[in-house]
């Protein structure tokens, strides 16, 4: 179980938005967004190189 309040999950999140950790590139500040909502909202856009697609997923958790 996890507590989507706990800060460590948005420092992560930052992390990971910013590039600042190995092999992951930043995502670009225009794509970046956060609302302090009490939900954790996530939403991903994954490519694949066999599709030729993007997609974008989104989830929730309270």
């Amino acid at each position: 179980m996890f507590d989507p309040t706990d800060p460590q999950i948005a420092h992560n999140i930052a992390e990971i938005q910013s590039g600042a950790l190995d092999d992951i590139d930043a995502i670009p500040r225009p794509w970046r967004g956060r609302v302090d909502d009490g939900v954790l909202g996530i939403d991903a856009k994954m490519k694949t190189d066999t599709a030729r697609r993007s997609s974008t997923r989104s989830a929730c958790m309270n």
